[in-house]
């Protein structure tokens, strides 16, 4: 982004950013993917959460996002016996940025999320389909208006008071 010029519309700009992030958060899950495949080691993986664990009093934000997207990934993997030591620090210090105020929320939230599902033993949450049917009904009941206009106009019947 430094090297486009003063004349360059911010929102080419902007674009031009959410493109290289898609890449780096694409690139970090392949890295992950390469790791559950055996193709990178531990070690690899361990050298790569610290870099992006980076500062803690100033995270970088994309940097926060990349990690969170590898603990997802990698995070089952890794946190075994031997390496519990180094995932329980990683995550020591990922309890840290969540609650540091000067992050955004999004990245907060995003950060207490990993944090979540290695508390629920690396489970992803799949929602409940009777939760989710509950709420499609409520989403249609709400549109039709308390019954009114959600289905066909009756014929010969008089206007509702």
């Amino acid at each position: 982004l430094e090297a486009l010029g003063e004349d360059t519309p911010k929102e080419e700009k902007e674009l031009i950013r959410m493109r290289a992030k898609k890449r780096m958060l694409g690139n970090i899950r392949f890295i992950g993917e390469l790791y559950k495949q055996k193709m990178l080691t531990e070690k690899i993986m361990h050298e790569c959460l610290i870099k992006l664990l980076g500062d803690i009093e100033k995270p970088d934000e994309d940097e926060v996002e990349c990690l969170c997207e590898l603990m997802t990934t990698v995070g089952p993997l890794l946190d075994h016996a031997r390496a519990k030591g180094h995932v329980d620090e990683y995550f020591t210090r990922m309890k840290s940025m969540a609650h540091n105020e000067k992050l955004a929320i999004r990245m907060r939230f995003m950060l207490q999320e990993v944090i979540d599902l290695r508390r629920g033993g690396w489970k992803q949450r799949v929602a409940d389909p009777a939760v989710k049917m509950q709420q499609q009904q409520q989403a249609q009941m709400g549109k039709g208006g308390k019954g009114k206009g959600g289905g066909p106009p009756s014929r010969g019947a008089p206007p509702p008071a």
